[in-house]
C-alpha cells in the first residue's frame, strides 16, 4: 500500500512543514527501508509511502522514528 506524503517529521535534524489539508491523516513508526531511487520509505508495520519531491531522502535512515502526515487514500 503506497500513500503520498504531505509532510514528514523525523526525530533528527530533518524537519519539513507545509500547508496541511484539513483531511490529512497522521501515522508514525520506525523506518524499515528507504528506496532512494523511488523516493519512498517503508515502515516496520509494512506500509509504504512515496515522499514529496522536497523531502531530503538521504536524511532518512532505517531505524529512524518518523511522524508522517499524508493525504488520505481515495
Amino acid at each position: 500500500m503506497t500513500r503520498r506524503i504531505v509532510a514528514l517529521f523525523a526525530c533528527s535534524a530533518l524537519s519539513v512543514s507545509m500547508n496541511i489539508s484539513a483531511q490529512a491523516e497522521e501515522t508514525g513508526g520506525v523506518v524499515e527501508k528507504v528506496d532512494h531511487e523511488r523516493s519512498a520509505l517503508k515502515l516496520n508495520d509494512g506500509t509504504s509511502y512515496l515522499l514529496s519531491h522536497d523531502i531530503q531522502v538521504e536524511a532518512i535512515t532505517p531505524g529512524m522514528m518518523v511522524h508522517i502526515i499524508h493525504e488520505p487514500l481515495v
